[in-house]
Formats: structure tokens, sequence, C-alpha cells
């Protein structure tokens, strides 16, 4: 089992997920391990899968040699957009898949990637495995059996701090992390620490593809600390407010 999320910024792109596996027998799980479900390939590509750990190891080899042959170059074909070459990717991958008799829906990826030095966001969805890039809009995406917490996280993010377009990428971490924080806290199985953070960011006037170490993201967490401390002093002063009230109604 496994939670990816992915956050389009305005400055990069934030790509995180748990660090844990589960081994099944069937559909029946036998055992939870720790693994790394995060790719980075020549520090320009970022990917994270959700499903089938064969399938997401043939999706990053597909990727990889992408890459090698220049495909994600404008340079190699020249009227390229950064959809196409999603739509390449999809469709290259369900024809590699379909050839040892797999179907769309055992498998869906986070792909963060530069195109035309610019960073982009693309969901591959679990069902279809169809792309979509993430806008200015919709710049949020997570999957895995945690989504229906990450997602109601991130939409929390997005209304509470109005980012009606994509946060920097010191936001979009500190959501990421969070979100993932919580899914582990609180999911009912399959999703645990540690917690990996990978970014792609400007970097001498190009962009670049790394993790974060825990020294960055302890930074992240000391922020997590203190926000729920916010919250908590915003409840006991409303709760010191509502004793007043209370105390100052008349007994009969």
């Amino acid at each position: 089992m496994t939670s990816i999320i992915g956050v389009l910024c305005a400055d990069g792109v934030v790509i995180g997920s748990d660090g844990s596996t589960t081994l099944t027998q069937g559909d029946s799980p036998i055992i939870e391990q720790p693994a790394k479900k995060i790719s980075i390939i020549d520090e320009k590509l970022i990917i994270a899968g959700t499903g089938m750990v064969g399938l997401d190891q043939r999706f990053k080899e597909l990727t990889s040699i992408a890459w090698s042959k220049k495909i994600f170059s404008k340079s190699k074909i020249p009227d390229l957009t950064q959809l196409e070459l999603c739509r390449k990717l999809s469709a290259m991958t369900i024809k590699n898949f379909s050839e040892t008799g797999i179907n769309p829906g055992l498998y869906g990826s986070l792909l963060g990637f530069i195109f035309n030095n610019k960073p982009f966001l693309c969901e591959f969805d679990i069902k279809y495995f169809q792309p979509e890039l993430k806008t200015n809009d919709i710049w949020f995406s997570s999957m895995g059996c945690a989504q229906h917490i990450t997602d109601t996280m991130l939409s929390f993010f997005k209304n509470i701090f109005s980012e009606d377009e994509p946060p920097s990428l010191s936001n979009g971490i500190f959501y990421t992390l969070w979100a993932l924080q919580h899914a582990v806290e609180v999911n009912p199985g399959g999703v645990n620490y540690p917690i990996d953070i990978s970014v792609i960011q400007s970097k001498n006037d190009s962009f670049q593809a790394r993790f974060l170490d825990d020294p960055e993201l302890d930074e992240h967490r000391q922020n997590i600390a203190e926000a729920k401390k916010v919250f908590l002093d915003y409840r006991e002063s409303f709760s010191s407010d509502s004793d007043e009230i209370v105390q100052k109604i008349p007994k009969p």
C-alpha cells in the first residue's frame, strides 16, 4: 500500500511518499516492510508510483529510456509539447503492460519533469493510466490507499491559505509533509514512516531534481508543530471566552 503526493509550485515541483510497502499473498496482506517509492533520474525527473511494484519498475525503466533517447527534448522533436510527451509515455506504458496481459487499473504514477527548462507535474491515473498535467487551478494530486485522507488535507490547505494558484516551493513542501504525516497517523494500515520528499527546484539558471535531507525536513516539521500550537492556542482562547460567558449567566 502507498500514499504519494505531488504539488505543482510556482517555482518548482514537490513529490512525496510514505516509506512502507505491504507484501501480500493474493489479496491478503502478509507483512509490511520499509521501501523507497520515489526515483530520481539524471537529476531531472522524479517518479513515484502506486500499485504493483513490478509495474512501477517497468514504468520507471521506460521513462528512463525515453529520457536517455532525448524524447523530453524539443531539439529532438521541435513541435513536441509537454502534454504530447506525457501522452507518448502513457501509450508506451500501456503497450508494455499489455504485452504481459496487464490492463490499466493496477498502477498509477506521478511524474515531475523538466521540459523546455520549465518544471511540470503529470498524474497518470490508476484506472486508465491517462496523463493529466497539473495546472494553476488544480495544482496538487494524491494517490494510493490514503488518498481520501491526503486529498482532504491538501484541499484544506488550498482553502485556508487562499492558494488559488500554485504555492511557493516552501509551502508545497510544508503541505506535502503535513498531509503525509497525518495520513501515517490516522490511516487504518499500510502507510507508514519514513516519509521521503523530493523537489524540482531552480539551480544556476536551470532546474534540478533532488531529495530533501533530514535537516531540511526538520525545519518543516518544526513549522508543522508551530502551526498545530497556533490551533491549540486558538482553541484555548475560544474555550476561555465560552467559560466567561457561562459564568456570567445568572443562576436561577
